[in-house]
């Protein structure tokens, strides 16, 4: 059966054309490129994507997968009904740092960011408990930097 671009059609699968990414979903007329307007791309008649259950709220026989390859930067998922968002912070190599670097760390000052180069010179820090033992911060808020940070291995 040929597809109508006068009417929605539904996204099968995942699709880059021109560097644009097109999700599976249902698209109005004239969102989709013509190149897209083929059988096997997209359908008119049958939902190939798993429906909105309505007694519980989630959408049924979903699955997300996502791969990093860059380790260093950490990525959180927030869910919300609906969405799922990323946020992502570069990691910091404290051993490495720069006392600019250390004093960008939320709750940081210079005069800490100083301290912490001085003390890394006389013996790297090794992760996070030798880091507060040797560092003016509370244990609480290396804890909630730790996310942001790297110890050599």
């Amino acid at each position: 059966m040929p597809i109508d671009p006068s009417q929605p059609a539904r996204l099968l699968q995942h699709a880059v054309i021109n560097g644009n990414v097109y999700h599976p979903r249902v698209y109005q007329p004239g969102e989709l490129p013509a190149e897209l307007l083929v059988e096997g791309y997209v359908s008119q008649t049958e939902p190939a994507i798993a429906a909105f259950s309505p007694k519980i709220g989630v959408f049924e026989a979903t699955e997300i997968k996502i791969s990093v390859e860059n380790t260093n930067t950490p990525t959180t998922f927030t869910q919300a009904p609906g969405v799922i968002t990323t946020a992502s912070q570069p990691r910091l190599q404290v051993n490495q740092a720069t006392v600019e670097e250390l004093s960008n760390l939320t709750g940081v000052t210079v005069s800490v960011a100083k301290k912490l180069v001085e003390e890394r010179q006389k013996q790297p820090f090794k992760n996070i408990a030798d880091l507060d033992a040797r560092a003016p911060l509370s244990k609480a808020k290396w804890e909630t930097l730790n996310d942001r940070l790297l110890f050599d291995q």
